[in-house]
């Protein structure tokens, strides 16, 4: 008589317990890994995006000598954010549209903050990607101290906190996404200086690099004291032989360094 056999075929309720327990113990490790790595994706995913918005500002600034329309002027913050409006229309700054540039993909509002104090010109963009989790409002952010708190804010750090309007985000700096924009270069005053040496009078005028006018053409008397214009990088001087001429006899695209320009029957940069 031959022996017999029995092969197994199925796993034993020990066996198959012990695989459950690995399994669970591979997921409390692996689903929270993942999980923040996603999280962190998304964090450095919407600072490139502040970052490109924040050289379309520039670009605005450029363009118009002017910073966007902030959320403090209306229509009131949150219900929209005008910045994303001047950014996008009519000339579009950046490709997306103003809707999409209002809130970030947690549905948390960007804000843009201006400052001009002390002579400064800078700006900052500022969006959250912890859900649930609110920035300030504007009226705790609309001052210079709360401007500055923001924008010494080290890399995953929350804004120094003496008022308490960061309360909500202590422990959550790695979800703070702050864009920070020096204006400077684009808005301080560059010094143009006209002096007319001539026999009559001449005119001038300035336009922004939209081709829109900063200065009214002005007309300037012979021998009057030299004029002394506050410009903006990027703008137009155009300075005129007369008073009624339609074409400038000279066109001066502002620099850093500002110029000096004498008329004596011609316009002379010096």
């Amino acid at each position: 008589m031959k022996p017999r056999f029995e092969s197994k075929l199925a796993f034993s309720l020990i066996e198959m317990i012990g695989v459950m327990a690995i399994m669970a113990i591979l997921a409390s490790v692996i689903v929270p890994t993942t999980l923040l790595t996603i999280e962190r994706a998304a964090v450095r995913a919407e600072k490139a995006t502040l970052r490109t918005l924040g050289a379309g500002v520039i670009d605005f600034v450029r363009f118009n000598s002017r910073v966007p329309t902030t959320s403090t002027n209306p229509p009131a913050y949150p219900a929209a954010l005008p910045w994303a409006t001047d950014i996008t229309t009519p000339q579009q700054f950046v490709t997306e549209s103003a809707a999409n540039l209002r809130r970030n993909p947690r549905n948390v509002d960007r804000i843009l903050l201006v400052d001009t104090s002390g002579g400064n010109y800078r700006a900052l963009l500022i969006s959250g990607m912890r859900s649930g989790v609110a920035l300030p409002s504007l009226a705790n952010l609309n001052s210079t101290a709360a401007f500055d708190a923001v924008w010494n804010t080290a890399d995953y750090g929350v804004p120094a906190n003496g008022t308490g309007i960061w309360a909500a985000w202590a422990a959550l700096g790695e979800y703070l996404c702050i864009e920070r924009i020096n204006l400077m270069p684009h808005l301080q005053d560059i010094t143009v200086v006209l002096q007319n040496s001539g026999a009559s009078a001449v005119s001038y005028e300035v336009l922004r690099p939209n081709g829109t006018t900063f200065t009214a053409r002005t007309t300037f008397a012979a021998g009057a004291s030299p004029r002394t214009l506050l410009t903006k990088v990027g703008q137009r001087v155009n300075l005129y032989s007369d008073a009624v001429s339609a074409t400038p006899a000279f066109s001066y695209v502002v620099t850093p360094g500002g110029r000096t320009f004498v008329f004596t029957t011609s316009w002379t940069p010096l």
